[in-house]
């Protein structure tokens, strides 16, 4: 359970380097996000906090952030951050942008939401195409030599700073000879990584740093790029559009919202058959490869998410059908679980269920978290949401009957499975939380203010409006009968399992009732 997972962390967890495990070292951003949502309040006594916030601040001063072009490099093979592996992948930018937004809402500190907005600004300006939607990655090498781009001799920043911006040297550990060794043949470089000793001196090394940085920048992009893989993939481009969901939400920042909407509105209309099922990768115009588990799970994800963050009924309703097709496609109705890949005429393929029709596939089930959450780990968490945001038993069964099949492995793993632990803990607890705020005017937008700004992580919120409220009833039948107050013109109904306790009327009123929930 979830005091299984936290333990494990605990016992993995390097103190001394800031993160989980040793080199190489990978991010791990949904286990860090389980840790903040799981292991109690993130003040600074709490041990948990400690690890969580060690981690982030560690992650945002190494050499594993990109301090001049912004975003975050793939991982870095030492255990203190320093020296990453220098290709950007666009699932880490995702991820991470998610976990520093959920760490903002967590604790406030301006340093996390201004790191969200960095990710953002390195992706819309990097990697993102005409259409809206998003490139795979930058890759590691340019002029045949990896990190090359991203690499300083200490005579070439010297000579681009003036006087009074030198301390940006001494900031980012800038030396004369070189301040790394090279993890392969242990060799010292005579070339420079930048990386700072705190979050603090990495988010301002000098007062006039954004205009220092950009003379930085430009010098870095006179260089040889590295090359960009231009591939558009469903599911990578669904976690951009989830984060970008939840940061407009919290950063309330209508921009973050917006892009988000024209990722999901591109796949939507280039990855989605006429019967409704999905594409995997879209390139030079052309989408190919049947769509897999892990691309119906992270669209419905951020279907979810937009939903939440803009209350439009049909976000609800495509994430509703979307499930539908998985549980057709992907569920082993004899076994329980999910399969990876659907079935398939193609006779090579080597992932899918069990033999559909005339044709057979292999058996393959995901089950276990890596650098990203499986994809069964993200359908377990959607039908954990969908079933408390719509009623649907179907949902909730779907979940129980993943569990059933994977109860010994994920006892085994408990780290492993922390997405799916966690779902199954708000599924079962009775600690879960609905919540509909009733109402069209500023009472009932003050209350989604407080909702969307500070970190609830048990609950899944409506807005029913005068407007939505015949189609939301269809969807999420137990909103119903729910009416907003005649005097503020607003209510808020705090439900639990769908039953809801008598509404509040003000926000101030609201804030009080969740905070003790």
């Amino acid at each position: 359970g979830i005091q299984d997972v936290l333990a494990s962390l605990r016992s993995s967890y390097d103190h001394q380097a800031g993160g989980l495990g040793t080199a190489p070292k990978f991010p791990q951003a949904h286990l860090l996000d389980f840790m903040i949502k799981h292991g109690g309040s993130m003040d600074s006594s709490n041990q948990v906090a400690q690890m969580v916030v060690k981690s982030l601040n560690s992650m945002r001063a190494g050499g594993i952030y990109d301090h001049i072009g912004y975003g975050f490099h793939r991982y870095a093979t030492d255990r203190f951050w320093k020296v990453p592996h220098f290709e950007k992948m666009l699932y880490d930018q995702a991820q991470l942008a998610l976990l520093y937004t959920d760490a903002y809402a967590a604790t406030l500190q301006p340093e996390y939401e201004q790191t969200v907005r960095e990710i953002f600004h390195f992706t819309h300006n990097e990697l993102m195409t005409e259409e809206g939607a998003f490139f795979s990655a930058l890759n590691a090498e340019s002029e045949d030599k990896e990190g090359w781009f991203y690499l300083w001799s200490y005579p070439e920043m010297d000579a681009l700073l003036s006087k009074n911006e030198k301390e940006v040297l001494r900031s980012f550990n800038v030396l004369p000879e070189g301040n790394w060794t090279d993890p392969v043949t242990g060799e010292a470089q005579s070339t420079n990584i930048l990386h700072a000793p705190s979050i603090s001196t990495a988010v301002t090394p000098v007062p006039n740093w954004e205009q220092v940085r950009q003379k930085l920048y430009d010098y870095r992009m006179q260089k040889t790029l590295p090359d960009k893989d231009d591939k558009i993939i469903t599911s990578w481009n669904a976690q951009m559009a989830r984060a970008l969901a939840r940061a407009g939400r919290v950063l309330n920042d209508t921009t973050f919202t917006a892009d988000s909407q024209k990722v999901v509105e591109f796949l939507l209309s280039n990855m989605r058959k006429k019967d409704g099922t999905l594409m995997h990768v879209y390139r030079q115009g052309i989408a190919k490869v049947e769509g897999q588990l892990e691309d119906y799970g992270f669209l419905i994800s951020a279907l979810i998410e937009l939903y939440s963050s803009t209350f439009r009924i049909e976000y609800l309703n495509m994430a509703i059908e979307l499930m539908q097709l998985t549980l057709n496609m992907f569920e082993d109705s004899l076994n329980g679980g999910f399969f990876t890949a659907a079935g398939s005429s193609i006779s090579d393929t080597k992932t899918g269920p069990a033999s559909r029709g005339d044709h057979v596939t292999l058996n393959f089930k995901g089950l276990y978290d890596g650098a990203i959450p499986s994809s069964t780990s993200i359908v377990v968490e959607n039908l954990e949401l969908l079933f408390r945001l719509t009623g649907e038993l179907e949902y909730r069964n779907a979940v129980l009957r993943t569990l059933s099949t994977h109860k010994s492995e994920i006892s085994t793993a408990p780290t492993a499975c922390s997405v799916i632990i966690g779902s199954v803990y708000r599924l079962l607890s009775g600690k879960s939380r609905e919540i509909v705020v009733v109402g069209d005017g500023e009472e009932a937008e003050a209350m989604l203010k407080i909702l969307r700004t500070e970190l609830y992580p048990k609950a899944v919120v409506h807005h029913k409006t005068s407007a939505n409220a015949e189609a939301l009833a269809k969807s999420a039948a137990f909103t119903a009968t729910l009416t907003s107050n005649s005097s503020t013109g607003a209510s808020a109904y705090v439900c639990s399992g769908f039953s809801c306790e008598r509404p509040v009327t003000t926000a101030q009123d609201l804030h009080k009732v969740i905070s003790q929930t």
